[in-house]
């Protein structure tokens, strides 16, 4: 891993590995997966009390281009936990999906950011539900895609 954010993911204990980055690079764009990390409280705090220039609406980001209508991942672009306002986003304390993604998911897979020590808002995690059907419906939506 050669970006900063992904290697704290990934550490037993990420404070050092903050700690580094908030001296050196305290707004980080995370190239990988598209977003900027901010680690300076004041400036988290000034971003969140600064709607005319901060948004979680992806209509207005600079560099969006959205999924194509009628894709799952254009539904989860409407429709998933990073779509929701701050206020909506604060109240969700839980997570049910059906199949885990072993090679890149972020949520008790690869990554288990839901529940990471290094973040302030921890939410209960259930996985598996219905993971076999779950899990043929995303081959074959994927299949069908090669």
């Amino acid at each position: 891993m050669s970006d900063p954010f992904l290697e704290m993911l990934a550490a037993a204990d990420p404070s050092p590995l903050l700690h580094a980055l908030r001296a050196s690079d305290p707004v980080h764009l995370v190239e990988p997966l598209g977003f900027w990390l901010v680690t300076r409280h004041d400036d988290v705090k000034r971003l969140y009390n600064d709607p005319d220039n901060v948004t979680n609406d992806k209509r207005v980001w600079e560099h969006n281009v959205p999924h194509r209508d009628g894709t799952m991942l254009r539904w989860a672009e409407d429709h998933g936990l990073f779509s929701l306002a701050p206020e909506d986003h604060a109240r969700v304390r839980r997570l049910v999906f059906g199949a885990a993604d072993p090679r890149g998911g972020a949520a008790g897979s690869v990554f288990n950011v839901v529940q990471h020590p290094a973040l302030n808002h921890r939410i209960e995690l259930t996985c598996g539900v219905l993971a076999e059907e779950c899990g043929s419906l995303l081959k074959e939506f994927f299949l069908a895609r090669r």
